[in-house]
């Protein structure tokens, strides 16, 4: 969650053309319409339709790839 929230607030460190459509139109390239971010399982679950989860960590030693 922090981490998509972060890069949303920093588009002036993005490329060029991601700072020019910022810029015309206001699109953020981290306004990810069709995503849902879950703080825990409980939201998880609310979700009824298909779902992929993405993990942060490549290990999988934390969060949801332990439950």
């Amino acid at each position: 969650y922090q981490v998509i929230e972060f890069a949303r607030s920093q588009v002036e460190w993005m490329s060029e053309k991601i700072v020019r459509q910022f810029e015309e139109n206001r699109a953020n390239p981290f306004h990810l319409r069709y995503v849902k971010l879950c703080h825990d399982l409980s939201e998880l679950d609310k979700i009824r339709a298909p779902k992929v989860v993405l993990a942060s960590q490549p290990d999988l030693e934390s969060g949801f790839a332990r439950d």
